[in-house]
């Protein structure tokens, strides 16, 4: 059984932080390698499950990653974690979530695509003013 990390372009290999978890997976029979989320020569369906790693580029292409998410579930790729956990979690929105639910959050800077705010007025506010 082969399982993929997918990674970056930047990290398209298993980093240390992987290669503990390969040597678990190994002892149970289970073989782990990198795979680069957006190459196009990657053949998801021969894998018995994809491990997103280091996917770190993601945010630079949104769509693109949300559309491979969606390739996956139509090849019915077995994902960890689960896509709509994924999709949920690459809008940063998640956060205000969790806030609103009462869960500690690390204070944090944003706004909308739709807001206007010049970057020095928005970095000269006191963090606990910040808002999305």
């Amino acid at each position: 059984m082969i399982v993929a990390f997918a990674t970056s372009e930047q990290v398209a290999h298993l980093t240390s932080d992987d290669r503990l978890l390969v040597d678990a997976l190994t002892e149970h029979g289970v073989w782990a390698e990198a795979a680069v989320w957006n190459e196009a020569a990657v053949d998801w369906e021969m894998y018995a499950a994809v491990v997103i790693r280091s996917t770190w580029d993601y945010h630079l292409r949104l769509d693109e990653f949300l559309a491979w998410l969606d390739r996956l579930e139509r090849l019915n790729v077995k994902v960890f974690n689960a896509p709509s956990l994924v999709r949920w979690n690459s809008e940063k929105g998640y956060l205000r979530d969790l806030a609103d639910r009462g869960i500690p959050i690390v204070p944090r800077a944003g706004w909308s695509a739709a807001s206007v705010c010049p970057l020095r007025r928005f970095c000269a506010r006191p963090v606990g003013r910040r808002s999305s």
